[in-house]
């Protein structure tokens, strides 16, 4: 709410302090101060939310107290009460003094209510604003962080699974250089599809790791790519000899399955009818 916050009038006519106040008394806590001087010691025990000062004060200035003002509290909202329009003098209170509103001598009350409420608003807005950076860095740190572990939980997963997988298919190639029954190869084969699956999978949590963490230098250079064509060629056509060696493996068991069971049903046939 507006009356929550404080409004500091700055000027060295007591008499011009009442005036702000009495206008300013039911909208909001009004404090006051005499001189820059005073006016900073003040703010320095109490906050502040919007100030109102003279342009011209003995001593230091409107725009030199704003001035001050600006590197300590910037998230004041700054107005300047001046009889004067000298335009070099506003324009130093703008550059330096990050002045929100002027308010041209004799100002009226109204229209020093309405400013100083738009003022307030505008506080407020900022301070929302700023609440809700903070909450956004918060959550953006926090994600960085779940971001972290998981990227320490896939390195650590894809190490732990990534020797055994390369010992299991040392094993079934052991196993095929065995002598063993010709029924075992469909199950070797079913077992080294799913390891070399297995391992594709460990080799993209690999890259994730290292995407998440940023491991992978950019470093342009050129290409020759008939060499490249040429290896993912000869790679396409030893897959395709691997597959179909696979395929005639499996055409010739089922080939022995269905002569063994054409045997079997001839050798029953004869004794049923001999």
């Amino acid at each position: 709410m507006l009356s929550e916050h404080a409004v500091l009038a700055v000027d060295d006519e007591p008499a011009n302090q009442r005036a702000v106040r009495r206008a300013l008394n039911d909208d909001c806590h009004v404090l006051t101060a005499g001189s820059g001087d005073e006016a900073l010691a003040l703010m320095a025990r109490q906050p502040v939310a919007l100030v109102i000062a003279d342009q011209r004060m003995p001593g230091m200035s409107g725009a030199e107290f704003l001035a001050a003002t600006v590197e300590r509290y910037p998230t004041v909202i700054r107005i300047v009460l001046t009889g004067y329009t000298d335009v070099d003098t506003l324009v130093e209170a703008i550059n330096r003094g990050h002045v929100y509103h002027f308010l041209g001598k004799p100002w009226e009350a109204r229209e020093l209510r309405q400013v100083v409420r738009r003022g307030l608003e505008r506080f407020e807005a900022a301070a929302e604003r700023a609440r809700l950076l903070d909450e956004l860095r918060a959550a953006c740190a926090r994600a960085q962080r779940e971001a972290e572990q998981k990227s320490r939980l896939l390195a650590l997963t894809a190490h732990e699974l990534g020797t055994p997988l390369h010992v299991l298919l040392n094993a079934v190639a052991l196993l095929r250089e065995a002598a063993l029954p010709a029924a075992t190869t469909a199950w070797l084969d079913a077992v080294e599809r799913a390891t070399e699956w297995l391992v594709r999978g460990v080799a993209q949590m690999h890259d994730a790791v290292r995407v998440r963490e940023r491991r992978f230098p950019l470093r342009p250079q050129a290409l020759e790519l008939g060499p490249l064509l040429a290896n993912a060629a000869a790679e396409a056509g030893a897959r395709h000899r691997r597959r179909a060696r696979r395929g005639a493996a499996r055409a010739v068991r089922r080939s022995a399955l269905a002569a063994r069971g054409a045997r079997g049903a001839a050798q029953q046939r004869g004794a049923l009818h001999p």
